[in-house]
């Protein structure tokens, strides 16, 4: 599946909209979605729980300091245009404000205006072009962390 970020999607099927972030206690594995875009982030979760990680979302760069705080994720996967607080500045601020700053910060863009080696300048560890593909996405993530124990 490959999503292409500037195109809203109408998810098919049943999708039971659950409130992961509830089941994710802090210092356990998880990883942080970041974007503005609901559907993405829904479809983002959706897929890295199907290969059994823990997720919790946020969608806006500001609650997603809140949320590292809160959860200390292993990896943050981040959009970089967004609303209050972009992807930059979250670069910029979220390893600083952390007693338990990420392992691991991956860019998503699909803008030019920032190129990669600006994007690991200022903190990203990996730079994934829009649109992406999740399967690539969750298959890199699994090399990063391992497989998630059942």
């Amino acid at each position: 599946m490959i999503i292409h970020f500037k195109c809203r999607y109408k998810l098919s099927g049943n999708v039971k909209k659950q409130n992961k972030e509830a089941s994710v206690q802090q210092n356990a594995e998880c990883i942080l979605i970041v974007d503005d875009d609901l559907e993405i982030t829904d479809i983002l979760q959706r897929s890295l729980h199907q290969k059994g990680f823990e997720t919790c979302t946020a969608h806006s760069g500001n609650e997603a300091i809140q949320k590292s705080k809160q959860f200390a994720p292993d990896i943050v996967l981040s959009d970089i245009k967004m609303p209050n607080c972009t992807g930059i500045e979250l670069l910029k601020n979220i390893r600083q404000v952390n007693e338990n700053p990420p392992s691991y910060i991956f860019m998503m863009t699909g803008y030019s205006e920032f190129s990669e080696n600006d994007l690991i300048l200022h903190g990203a560890d990996k730079v994934f072009q829009k649109p992406v593909s999740v399967e690539k996405l969750v298959a890199f993530v699994t090399d990063v962390l391992g497989k998630p124990e059942s």
